[in-house]
């Protein structure tokens, strides 16, 4: 565990030669292990009053970033519910993730038996039974997908470019670009809010701490030119432990 101080003391280390970007880094490192210190929050709000507003607000993006960038891999018990076309509908299984976009969900049938099956490898996706391919694999895709894409950080990096523009307002930091929309609590880094083309709209709630991460708990999902609103709810996390090596193989579900 490295402790707060050492991180303090590097900032002023870093202070003193006049190196403001990186002592940032450093203060802002020890005041996300202690948020409370108040020396510590005193030591970062000056620094950042000698720093441009937007430059510190990439600094948050690509901290973001990399906080679920230590996400290799997830497994997660799932429920979802909500509308398809007008059509009420409601799911509960398992989901599983490996960095950087292969995901796999169970989706449980009668008696918890899989019933079923979303593959997700690179930028193919299968449905088991095949039956059912035509009728899941739009919706699964676009529901499950935007979730591992907050777990691989691709929904934060396209917002990490010198095109974007940022601002704060109250305590989140909304950042824009190319019609889209990110929205990070200013404090702790969670994203709160995506909202893409065509009125797609993401919202993450009720963060946990799990393993020296927030994560969301509930996910909110609104695409109304597919006519999907959805509401998923993730429980039980387990941060990167070793999948078996047939978990996103489609193989076995022949």
């Amino acid at each position: 565990m490295v402790y707060p101080t050492i991180f303090e003391h590097l900032g002023d280390v870093e202070s003193s030669l006049g190196k403001n970007s990186e002592a940032w880094e450093a203060y802002r490192s020890a005041w996300e292990k202690n948020p409370r210190d108040s020396k510590i929050s005193r030591k970062l709000k000056r620094l950042e009053s000698l720093l441009p507003p937007a430059a510190v607000q990439r600094k948050l993006l690509r901290r973001a970033i990399a906080t679920v960038a230590q996400i290799a891999s997830l497994k997660t018990n799932f429920v979802i519910s909500g509308q398809l076309s007008d059509n009420n509908y409601r799911f509960m299984g398992l989901l599983q993730y490996a960095r950087p976009e292969n995901w796999r969900a169970d989706i449980a049938g009668s008696f918890m038996a899989p019933q079923i099956v979303i593959v997700r490898r690179g930028a193919d996706t299968t449905v088991f039974p095949r039956a059912l391919q035509n009728s899941f694999a739009s919706s699964g895709e676009l529901i499950l997908g935007d979730i591992t894409g907050y777990f691989n950080a691709t929904l934060m990096q396209k917002f990490d470019t010198d095109g974007a523009v940022s601002f704060q307002k109250g305590g989140s930091i909304i950042y824009t670009f190319n019609g889209e929309q990110l929205t990070i609590d200013r404090d702790n880094g969670f994203v709160r809010e995506y909202a893409g083309p065509a009125g797609l709209r993401i919202r993450f709630d009720k963060q946990v701490w799990e393993e020296g991460l927030y994560l969301p708990r509930r996910i909110e999902l609104s695409a109304p030119q597919e006519k999907i609103s959805s509401e998923i709810e993730l429980n039980n996390y387990h941060l990167n432990q070793e999948l078996p090596e047939n978990t996103f193989s489609t193989e076995t579900l022949q």
